[in-house]
């Protein structure tokens, strides 16, 4: 078959199944575009994190490229072990790749004014690489779909028991003393803080997202784990459909998700979707939608090949693909660009750059949300330069 402009990136990486990779640029760009708006007092609701309980669009975004992290550990990690890789050499690359990803994001904490007494240890890329290390030497030893599954369920139901029945030291009884899953008082937050004094009494640095919590606190990577073991369980699937496409599993999987969808509703009433401390029925939530979601990519993409008959799909498929392609470069050099936009001043009036062009620009006759979301789009572009430049040299960076 005469090759086509959509399947030249898997000249680097032929594993690969289609729609996991579109997922994924989808994903990055997403993440891009919501964290960086020209002014943050204007930005469309659904572009914004719920401030406590509840969930947006723009809630998913996190979860759902840990879940496509999980998703890739069978076709990366498990083609190695088919191959008949050792075990241990596999562990030490997955520890190798955690350690970098947190050196990597406590480059950016620091950067630009690396100001160590005020470093902020707990961090998405920290979130990306706890959860890889464990779900990632769990996978080396555990590839069986139901023993995961179980594995999910218990986390589960242990997190919302933790949250529900242990007591707060120095606060009390969660439903007794203190309101149940009150923001500030609750055994997550309570850890964070924890640390973070820990933290500030022996090495001299800690600080905190919030006050009184850290949306990528210790106790709340517990249930993102499970993210990623869903992930992990979808990529077993995906896999073992590239060889039959028929295979009953997959529609099962696809089924499963949108079970998971309507029970993390259910569990909405006793255990409120919550980003913050990354509930038990947010964990349902988000898997629930991204399973759908790449179920649907699947088909379209993958089986049905509808992109070899549109050339506007095939267009947006390779706008993805080539985001996705280097996920983690085209997300560093979105928090360095940002800050360097932003946080360092290169105007007379002291602004940033960003903020300058943001107010000249795209803001001239007064800051709206079109306008700072425009800005955020312009930036999505930006930032898509690098990637389509490594793609071009059909170079992907590997940590």
């Amino acid at each position: 078959m005469a090759q086509t402009p959509i399947d030249k990136p898997y000249e680097i990486r032929k594993s690969r199944i289609m729609s996991v990779d579109i997922m994924r640029g989808l994903t990055i760009a997403f993440m891009i575009l919501v964290n960086d708006p020209g002014d943050w007092d204007h930005v469309y609701a659904p572009l914004r994190h719920a401030e406590w309980n509840g969930w947006t669009p723009t809630d998913l975004v996190f979860p759902s490229f840990m879940f496509i992290m999980g998703c890739v550990i069978p076709f990366s990690l498990g083609s190695r072990l088919d191959r008949g890789a050792p075990p241990g050499e596999l562990l030490a690359g997955i520890v190798r790749r955690s350690l970098i990803l947190f050196g990597i994001d406590i480059l950016l904490a620091l950067f630009p004014h690396f100001d160590f007494a005020h470093l902020r240890v707990l961090g998405v890329l920290t979130r990306f690489a706890v959860c890889y290390l464990v779900c990632g030497a769990l996978f080396l030893k555990v590839r069986d779909t139901r023993v995961l599954c179980g594995i999910v369920a218990a986390i589960l139901v242990l997190y919302w028991a933790m949250l529900r029945f242990m007591p707060i030291p120095g606060i009390g009884m969660p439903g007794v003393d203190v309101a149940y899953l009150d923001d500030r008082n609750n055994i997550v937050a309570w850890v964070d803080r924890a640390f973070n004094d820990f933290c500030q009494r022996w090495f001299h640095f800690g600080h905190l997202y919030r006050i009184y919590r850290d949306p990528e606190g210790i106790l709340s990577t517990l249930p993102a784990l499970c993210t990623v073991l869903i992930g992990i369980v979808s990529g077993l699937v995906m896999k073992a459909a590239s060889r039959n496409p028929a295979a009953p599993a997959v529609r099962r999987w696809a089924l499963g998700g949108v079970g998971i969808f309507v029970l993390s509703f259910v569990v909405n009433a006793f255990f409120p979707f919550n980003k913050n401390i990354w509930s038990s029925s947010f964990v349902l939530l988000c898997a629930g939608i991204d399973i759908m979601a790449l179920y649907a990519l699947y088909i379209l993409i993958d089986v049905r090949q509808v992109y070899r008959t549109s050339a506007a799909v095939r267009g947006f498929m390779m706008l993805s693909i080539i985001f996705g392609s280097n996920a983690i470069v085209a997300y560093c050099v979105s928090e360095f660009g940002s800050e360097l936009l932003w946080e360092i001043p290169v105007m007379p009036q002291g602004q940033g750059i960003g903020e300058w062009v943001y107010r000249t620009v795209f803001a001239h006759w007064g800051s709206t949300e079109p306008t700072s979301l425009l800005y955020a789009c312009a930036y999505v572009a930006l930032c898509f330069i690098p990637s389509f430049v490594l793609w071009k040299k059909k170079i992907v960076v590997k940590i």
